[in-house]
């Protein structure tokens, strides 16, 4: 086995001595000057390109159902100069919008779109020297029906479950909360209400914003992409007071004492609007007994909104009637 250290030696000695026999600077010079020969030959000589052209279409009522999908863009052949071949690239050319309101005024029947309907919208966007060679497919066809539609009310199902020591400030909301929906028209007759996938969350500190998808019967469809369910919730504290108690309704000449004369309320206030709740705010009150009542009830009032967390005690009260 030879030595791996005078084959180096060897192979170097072979290359230092091709080096020394030819001229390395001239042979790159060579090779850059038939590059740039090469490349100006590509860029003037006349080419062609293919680019997919995006199609859009509008005029087609939420009703309308295809049989077929319509085809979301031409395949184009342009032929130019190759240094202006590079100017098509993709998105280059706008997105050509096709208007089949006037080929869908039937309850059923056909679209058909031909490739020289948008010839000259594909050529208005090519420059002077390019020439359009073929779009492709050479027609776009589909046969389509229309659907009956109702406007219904949407049912959020919810399990929603707030963090301890936090509340709703107000019930969860789906929006939009009708919305129309699509098929035969016997099958729609029997449906008043649509409702939303389940959603379940649980341990809730923040305020929630998420989409929500429906659960819809079968053969039903709708155009909305889908629903939003907000939910806001915010940490609450206790607000104390101790009211005495008002009487109201009682005749003039008599006087009701009720025992006894005060009583504590506790409610549940969120955390930004404890400071908004002042003393007078409340009032606690019992109205003129009936005959044979032997207790009043307590209520309690605002000309705030009250919360729906709130306990009073006692809830009851005796009372005797002076006159």
């Amino acid at each position: 086995m030879r030595d791996p250290k005078k084959i180096w030696i060897s192979l170097r000695s072979r290359v230092v001595r091709f080096l020394r026999q030819r001229n390395l600077l001239t042979f790159a010079l060579f090779l850059l000057f038939s590059t740039i020969l090469w490349l100006g030959h590509a860029l003037n000589s006349v080419r062609e390109r293919s680019v997919s052209v995006g199609i859009e279409y509008v005029g087609i009522p939420d009703n309308v159902v295809f049989t077929e999908p319509l085809a979301e863009q031409f395949d184009v052949k342009i032929r130019d100069q190759g240094k202006r071949l590079g100017y098509y690239k993709k998105g280059v050319i706008q997105p050509v919008q096709i208007d089949l309101s006037s080929q869908l005024r039937h309850e059923s029947g056909s679209v058909a779109i031909t490739a020289e309907q948008v010839r000259q919208k594909i050529t208005d966007q090519l420059q002077g020297t390019a020439k359009l060679q073929r779009i492709k497919p050479d027609v776009i066809t589909s046969e389509y029906y229309k659907q009956a539609s109702k406007k219904v009310e949407v049912v959020l199902l919810s399990d929603l479950q707030p963090a301890p020591q936090y509340q709703f400030t107000a019930l969860p909301e789906i929006e939009p909360k009708h919305i129309t929906i699509y098929g035969k028209k016997e099958q729609l007759d029997t449906i008043s209400q649509v409702y939303t996938e389940h959603v379940k969350l649980a341990n809730i500190k923040d305020s929630v914003d998420i989409a929500v998808a429906l659960d819809l019967p079968q053969a039903v469809t709708t155009k909305t992409d889908h629903l939003q369910l907000t939910a806001v919730v915010e940490m609450f504290t206790e607000k104390h007071y101790m009211l005495p108690i008002k009487v109201k309704n009682v005749p003039r000449g008599m006087r009701v004492i009720t025992f006894p004369g005060v009583v504590e309320l506790k409610m549940q206030v969120p955390m930004s609007q404890f400071a908004n709740w002042e003393d007078g705010d409340v009032e606690a009150w019992c109205d003129m007994p009936v005959a044979d009542s032997k207790q009043l009830k307590v209520n309690v009032s605002s000309k705030k909104t009250l919360p729906k967390e709130k306990f009073i005690n006692p809830p009851t009260v005796e009372y005797i009637i002076e006159k």
